[in-house]
């Protein structure tokens, strides 16, 4: 869908004016999402003395298994299948290469194509360093200690950019 201004959205490069999941499909995937969020929650809650190895695993891993085991044993069986990123693209698993060194044309660099990703960017970037910075007094309360939050939030900042030029994604530090 347009966004009010008649400029398209960072995000209907996704959809392609089609909708990407629903119906029965949804339903399917929501098993599994609540299969795992489900496994996250409560199995920490375990207090079994047979069961003592669940805590040394991360309930997260436990949940992903449990969800990929629902995907197979239930929702294929009945004839569904959950949509995966390798639906949407081809994944090569080569090396990134650099933003200069690509197959296709990069989009011009002019107001229109700002206007269309600046609201996605400025999002991505500020929860990227509320991020970092809930993970760095975090750390500080662990280990005693004081840590520089510009510091934190120029290298965040450096490190995305120069990752994005080389052909890598960006990130942050997030415990």
């Amino acid at each position: 869908a347009d966004a009010p201004s008649g400029r398209r959205s960072s995000f209907d490069i996704f959809v392609d004016g089609k909708e990407w999941v629903g119906g029965a499909e949804a339903a399917w995937m929501m098993l599994e999402v609540v299969t795992c969020m489900l496994t996250m929650i409560l199995l920490p809650l375990i207090k079994h003395e047979k069961l003592k190895w669940i805590h040394y695993c991360p309930s997260s891993l436990i949940g992903l298994l449990l969800a990929t085991f629902v995907e197979h044993a239930i929702v294929r069986p009945a004839g569904f299948e959950t949509r995966t990123i390798g639906d949407l693209g081809e994944m090569k698993g080569e090396l990134p290469r650099s933003l200069w060194n690509r197959g296709y044309d990069i989009p011009p660099l002019n107001a229109d194509t700002l206007a269309k990703i600046l609201p996605t960017a400025a999002t991505l970037a500020a929860v990227a360093l509320i991020e970092q910075m809930m993970t760095l007094q975090l750390v500080d309360q662990m280990t005693k200690t004081v840590g520089q939050a510009n510091r934190e939030g120029v290298g965040l900042g450096l490190g995305n950019i120069v990752a994005g030029l080389i052909g890598g994604g960006g990130g942050n530090a997030i415990l």
